[in-house]
C-alpha cells in the first residue's frame, strides 16, 4: 500500500511539473485544480474587459432569484436560450461573428422535440417534475474551432455582444486553451479508473427448468465448458476539430447589511438535453471574502453496503466514516471538496453533484465580492444546436 501511494504521489508531482495542475480527488474521474494557469496579467485583462458588462447588468437588475440580491448574473445562459417552438434556426446557413446581428429574426421556427420515453420502472422511480429531461429550453453553446494553433471563436457567444464585448472573446479563447489539457486529463482518468476488468466467465446459473429430466444433462455440460462474456474494449481517442462551450459569469456581492452567503444548491450542471460533460471554473477576483469550498457528492450503492459488507459486532458507525455514507440513511456519498480562491482554476467532469459552500465577509464593516467565470463543455461526440445556426434573439 505504501509503495502504491508513493507511485501515485510521484505521478502527481510529475504532472504538476509539466502542466501546473494537480488532481485532488481520485474518484471515478479526477477533480483538478491549478493556481498557475490564471496569471495576474490575464486576471487584470478579464477584470477590465467585464467592467462595462457588469455595470450594464446592474442597471438591468439581473440578480439571480432566491439570493436576496447577492448573486449578479453577468453572462447568464438562461437569458435568451433556445426556446423550442419559438426560436428560429438557419439549417443551411452559418451565422458569422461579424455582422451576426444582421441575421436577427431570420430562419425557421424550431419545432418542439418529443419528450423522452421512459420505461414504467424508471418512471416510477423518478420524481414527477423531471427537470433534467426538459425539452422546452436549451442553453446555447458557441462553436470553438481547434484546427488552428489556438482555439478560435468564429461565431457569437450567447449574451456577449461581438463589438461591445470584443475583448472578452479573446480572453475566453485563452481560457479555453488553458482548459483543454485539464479536460483531457479528466477524461483520461475515467479510462484509468476502469482498466480493471469486472467481467468474469460464467460458470453456473441458477434457474428453474420446467423439464429437468430432459435438459439437465445438456445444461450441465454447457456450463462446465464455461461461457466467455463479451468485455467492452478500451475507448479510442479521436481527433476533435471542433468543440462546443457554454459561457457563464456570475458575481457574488456581500455588504455589511448582507454579510453572509448561504451557498448554492446541490446541482449537476445543465439539463440532459445540453449534454454538458465537463466544467472549468475560474475565480478571477475576490475581495474581503475567505477561501470557500466547492463540495462534491455522488450516489452510492447503499443496498450493497448494507448487505454485502460484513463488519465485526455491527460496527456500522466505522463503516459510515470510512465510506462517508449512511448505511441506513441517504444514498448520497460525500467525496470531498476543493477550495476556491482568487487565481485558482478548477476542472471536473459533470458527473458529480456540486455545491459552492457558504461564506461571509472577513471584515464585517466593508463590502466584499467573489467573481467567477465558468465554461461548460458539451460532449464533443454529441453536439447540440448552437449559435452557429441560431441567430441572435
Amino acid at each position: 500500500m505504501a509503495d502504491a501511494c508513493l507511485v501515485e504521489l510521484a505521478r502527481k508531482a510529475n504532472l504538476f511539473e509539466e502542466t501546473g495542475m494537480v488532481p485532488v480527488m481520485d474518484y471515478s474521474a479526477y477533480v483538478i485544480k491549478s493556481d498557475t494557469l490564471l496569471t495576474q496579467t490575464l486576471k487584470d485583462e478579464l477584470k477590465a474587459a467585464v467592467e462595462t458588462l457588469e455595470n450594464l447588468q446592474r442597471l438591468r437588475k439581473d440578480w439571480q432569484p432566491d439570493t436576496d440580491g447577492k448573486v449578479l448574473n453577468v453572462v447568464d445562459p438562461s437569458i435568451w436560450p433556445l426556446v423550442y417552438g419559438t426560436s428560429k434556426i438557419l439549417p443551411d446557413q452559418h451565422v458569422p461573428l461579424e455582422g451576426c446581428t444582421d441575421y436577427c429574426g431570420m430562419g425557421d421556427e424550431i419545432p418542439q422535440p418529443p419528450k423522452p420515453m421512459l420505461d414504467r420502472r424508471r418512471a416510477m422511480l423518478l420524481p414527477l417534475r423531471m427537470k433534467a429531461f426538459g425539452t422546452r429550453f436549451q442553453w446555447l453553446p458557441c462553436n470553438i474551432y481547434l484546427t488552428d494553433e489556438k482555439p478560435r471563436i468564429s461565431i457569437y457567444v450567447n449574451n456577449l455582444h461581438p463589438v461591445r464585448d470584443a475583448p472578452l472573446y479573446s480572453i475566453i479563447e485563452r481560457l479555453i486553451e488553458k482548459s483543454l489539457p485539464a479536460w483531457d486529463i479528466v477524461f483520461r482518468s475515467t479510462d484509468e479508473a476502469f482498466q480493471v476488468s469486472r467481467f468474469e466467465p460464467i460458470k453456473a446459473i441458477k434457474y428453474r427448468c420446467s423439464a429437468p429430466e430432459t435438459s439437465h444433462v445438456r445444461g450441465k455440460g454447457f456450463f462446465k465448458r464455461g461461457v466467455q462474456t463479451t468485455s467492452p474494449g478500451a475507448m479510442v481517442g479521436r481527433d476533435v476539430t471542433q468543440i462546443q462551450v457554454i459561457v457563464k459569469m456570475a458575481n457574488i456581492h456581500l455588504a455589511p447589511e448582507k454579510p453572509n452567503y448561504e451557498g448554492s444548491p446541490w446541482q449537476i450542471e445543465g439539463q440532459a438535453i445540453e449534454r454538458i460533460c465537463a466544467k472549468a471554473l475560474f475565480c478571477y477576483d475576490r475581495d474581503n471574502i475567505a477561501d470557500t469550498p466547492i463540495n462534491f457528492r455522488t450516489q452510492g450503492n447503499r443496498e450493497k453496503l448494507g448487505t454485502k459488507l460484513d463488519c465485526i459486532y455491527d460496527d456500522w458507525p466505522s463503516i459510515e466514516r470510512v465510506f462517508a455514507m449512511e448505511v441506513h440513511g441517504t444514498r448520497l456519498q460525500d467525496i470531498g471538496s476543493v477550495l476556491t480562491r482568487e487565481g485558482r482554476a478548477i476542472f471536473y467532469a459533470n458527473v458529480y453533484q456540486n455545491r459552492l459552500g457558504p461564506f461571509e465577509l472577513t471584515d464585517k464593516t466593508s463590502p466584499g465580492h467573489c467573481k467567477m467565470l465558468a465554461l461548460f463543455l458539451v460532449d464533443p461526440m454529441n453536439p447540440i444546436s448552437s449559435t452557429a445556426n441560431i441567430p441572435p434573439q
